[in-house]
């Protein structure tokens, strides 16, 4: 049996080195900097070009997601939100999309809420 614990296990993996392209070019960074990356590409959409098991290169275009924007935002500024505070819960589930920025992007993009039919 370890005496370390889960944690301690993605630390380690994620310090060790690995190879990616970026732009065509190789470049070698640990697992933890090439999730950042990923995470990015996640958030603001984009196109990344990878190799295929076949040696082929094919490019995978990403839309932006707005959930991963706003976890890179809680996390660079040190407070990830984890729960919703009990006020606000509703039927959201913690680490749920928070409805406040739903709202705002519906508004953004002109969209309606949905009627429920049968609730007030």
């Amino acid at each position: 049996m370890s005496d370390k614990s889960l944690s301690d296990f993605l630390r380690e993996i994620g310090d060790e080195q690995i190879t990616i392209t970026i732009d065509g070019y190789p470049y070698t960074c640990t697992r933890q900097e090439a999730l950042a990356r990923k995470m990015y590409v996640l958030a603001y959409g984009g196109v990344v070009e990878e190799q295929a098991e076949d040696g082929q290169m094919i490019k995978i275009y990403y839309k932006p997601d707005y959930r991963v924007a706003k976890m890179i935002r809680e996390y660079t500024e040190g407070k990830p939100n984890t729960e919703l505070p009990p006020e606000k819960q509703g039927n959201a589930k913690a680490g749920s999309f928070d409805s406040s920025i739903s709202k705002r992007l519906n508004e953004k993009l002109g969209l309606k809420r949905p009627v429920v039919k049968g609730k007030p």
